[in-house]
């Protein structure tokens, strides 16, 4: 009964039968080109144009992966394939043409042509790098394809879902995450449940999988496995740098993924990418090069300087690393604000709403410099003052335990604690209360941040002050 069916045995079910779209003609093509005498000399070509279509060389696959051992040495297997006489390669391609489909390139809608879009460059990106490493080419994007494929499928069988994932998803989710959510599987769970009923060569089986044991595989020295999966991983990643406003790691992705390309081929790189993503995507259908603006490559190229630019403002805050690793997340995601906005509210928002609340601090007060006036007032507050309120502090005014200790931190080099006696605005009487001061400055002061600690706090706050102090410093340009 299809009711006891768990959600994702339902999805493959329904997947296996509805197989997304490829492009007829492209089918029509390649199995005049294996007709050709001159297949031999052009057998990169072929391997090529049929890898522009994920559906068409997936469902190639699947056929050929039938009449092989899934227990063989995978680089014999993927050899094999690549170097197949036409009329083997032509019986599992009308093997392929024949499947089921249960959708038509002409239906695609902007998200599904995105999504084909990810894929091509994924694509490419892994198969340049293994080529480079001497793996085999259908290997590597065999195993780039058959990580993509849960997506793919969710994308076609599952339109609203994805769509409505894709358009309305909050930067701080991720789109698996949410699928998961909605559909009670990831796209990898799905993929790895479609190969099972293949019998796929077993090398892939641990690589289209939620988490891949690396683990295992190092203990295995399945060096071939972890190499695929490293390069799989470093083209998924150039892929999500397509849409940074879809995909929160687009930044980090891009940087990421560009040190391991140029390394391996120069800096260069991106642009021969984009140029051969464009070529492929016309190969499957023609017009589908559009989907990659042509300043894709100087968005790309804006992604890793802002990434750079981050890492290095990171790196020059070294109380960062005490710390705890939510906490210097949301420092890196200011970061990133920081660098992107020329406006410090979208830093100073994540600052306030999720960093200040995950400290031991019940207020802080960033207090500026006016040499004119002579006085030190309040410029930014934040968390609840039932004692001191934020006010105005003339340099030279009335003398008291605030006054004094926020006065003579501008002249300080380094953050102190202290506890000073206040007059209790609740309740009769003095109030004892434990406060952290630090000036603002390098050369010549600025400012100075004044911070109320929670009852209770029992770690040093100096470490976690100073941390404070750099971020807030940046975020307001001072």
């Amino acid at each position: 009964m299809s009711e006891d069916l768990s959600p994702l045995d339902r999805a493959t079910n329904l997947v296996s039968t509805q197989w997304f779209p490829y492009s007829r003609t492209n089918a029509e093509a390649l199995l005049g080109t294996l007709k050709e005498s001159s297949f031999s000399a052009n057998r990169d070509l072929f391997w090529d144009r049929l890898s522009s279509d994920p559906s068409l060389f997936l469902l190639y696959l699947k056929f050929y992966s039938a009449s092989k051992d899934r227990d063989e040495n995978p680089v014999t297997t993927y050899e094999e394939m690549y170097e197949a006489s036409p009329d083997t390669i032509s019986k599992y391609l009308v093997e392929a043409i024949n499947h089921p489909i249960g959708h038509q390139m002409k239906d695609l809608t902007k998200v599904q042509e995105i999504r084909l879009a990810e894929t091509t460059l994924s694509r490419l990106v892994t198969s340049k790098l293994a080529s480079k490493a001497q793996v085999s080419k259908n290997l590597s994007i065999s195993t780039s394809l058959l990580r993509q494929l849960g997506l793919s499928l969710i994308a076609w069988n599952y339109p609203r879902v994805f769509e409505k994932i894709w358009l309305t998803k909050t930067v701080d989710v991720s789109i698996d995450s949410e699928i998961r959510k909605i559909l009670g599987f990831t796209p990898l769970l799905l993929a790895h449940s479609v190969i099972k009923s293949w019998e796929i060569n077993k090398l892939f089986e641990s690589l289209v999988t939620e988490n891949p044991n690396e683990a295992n595989l190092k203990k295995e020295n399945n060096d071939l496995a972890l190499y695929l999966l490293t390069v799989c991983r470093v083209g998924e990643s150039f892929s999500r740098a397509l849409n940074p406003s879809v995909y929160e790691s687009a930044q980090v992705d891009a940087f990421n993924s560009f040190q391991f390309l140029a390394k391996a081929f120069g800096t260069s790189i991106v642009s021969r990418i984009v140029t051969e993503a464009k070529v492929s995507l016309d190969s499957c259908s023609e017009g589908l090069s559009q989907l990659i603006s042509d300043t894709f490559e100087s968005d790309f190229t804006e992604l890793v300087s802002s990434e750079k630019k981050v890492r290095k403002m990171f790196s020059t805050n070294p109380w960062v690393q005490y710390l705890e690793p939510t906490v210097k997340d949301l420092f890196r995601k200011t970061y990133g604000a920081i660098v992107k906005q020329s406006n410090p509210s979208e830093s100073l928002k994540i600052f306030s709403k999720e960093i200040f609340p995950a400290s031991s601090f019940n207020n802080f007060v960033v207090y500026l410099f006016d040499p004119l006036e002579a006085i030190l007032y309040p410029s930014l507050s934040l968390g609840k003052f039932s004692t001191v309120k934020p006010k105005v502090i003339p340099l030279y005014g009335a003398k008291n335990p605030f006054h004094d200790l926020v006065v003579s931190s501008l002249e300080m080099t380094m953050p102190v604690r202290q506890s000073i006696s206040i007059s209790d605005t609740g309740a009769a009487g003095k109030k004892e209360i434990s406060v952290v001061v630090g000036g603002f400055g390098e050369k010549s002061r600025v400012g100075v941040l004044y911070g109320e600690l929670s009852e209770g706090a029992t770690e040093d706050p100096i470490k976690y002050f100073k941390a404070f102090q750099m971020i807030l410093k940046d975020s307001l340009g001072l």
